[in-house]
């Protein structure tokens, strides 16, 4: 492990005790009341060992620094969405997705932000039903978009993965919406997907690591 990647490290383990109050025993602790909670709730403990559903519990407690009852509720929540959506996680895989990173329509850069943070790409474009009917070019870059369903499962499996990251657990993640080579009257229509795919996220995926995320839509220069 290189020197600026111990850096990072501690930079964000820093952030952790500093901002949502992270120690051994409030992790030992929060660990052991979210449990009870889960019992209360009648959630299911995961069949998993021990190390396993403590690595995923802990992001749910970091989401809400620590608060076990809140970080309950968001589990319950979590839990819910995969319940009502199973075509959304069940049998997805990297090679299931890896079509939404090679038409470009989604991404994630190489590195953290100065913050930290995560950055994933959507690049509206390469979407369906968001391409220009004129040709700038003379081969397209994208013949036929990707469906939104597709492009949707393969956002949620990278971001579930994604999350397995404690640097991501605690700096968050930063959506990054590549609104280049559309017209206004696009990126006016984008709004309706754009704010279900971050509602939906908000709701069950990136309120379990990172809060609240919001969708600002763009302004006329």
């Amino acid at each position: 492990m290189g020197e600026e990647d111990t850096g990072m490290i501690e930079s964000w383990r820093k952030q952790a005790r500093e901002e949502l109050f992270e120690t051994p025993s409030s992790k030992a602790a929060g660990l052991e009341t979210l449990k009870c909670e889960m019992c209360v709730l009648g959630i299911e403990i995961p069949d998993e060992n021990e190390e396993q559903l403590d690595a995923f519990l802990l992001r749910f407690l970091r989401a809400r620094k620590f608060d076990a009852t809140r970080a309950a509720r968001v589990l319950r929540r979590y839990e819910e969405r995969r319940r009502l959506s199973p075509a959304l996680f069940d049998g997805v895989s990297a090679g299931s997705v890896w079509n939404a990173f090679r038409s470009r329509a989604l991404g994630v850069l190489p590195g953290p932000d100065r913050s930290g943070r995560t950055a994933l790409l959507l690049i509206p474009k390469h979407w369906e039903g968001m391409q220009k009917k004129e040709k700038k070019y003379d081969t397209p870059l994208v013949t036929n978009g990707m469906p939104m369903p597709e492009l949707l499962r393969a956002l949620v499996y990278t971001v579930e993965r994604l999350l397995e990251s404690e640097r991501c657990q605690v700096c968050g993640l930063v959506l990054v919406v590549d609104l280049i080579g559309l017209t206004w009257s696009h990126a006016n229509s984008l709004l309706s997907e754009a704010r279900k795919m971050i509602g939906y996220l908000q709701e069950g995926l990136l309120s379990s690591a990172c809060g609240d995320a919001e969708w600002k839509p763009p302004s006329r220069t």
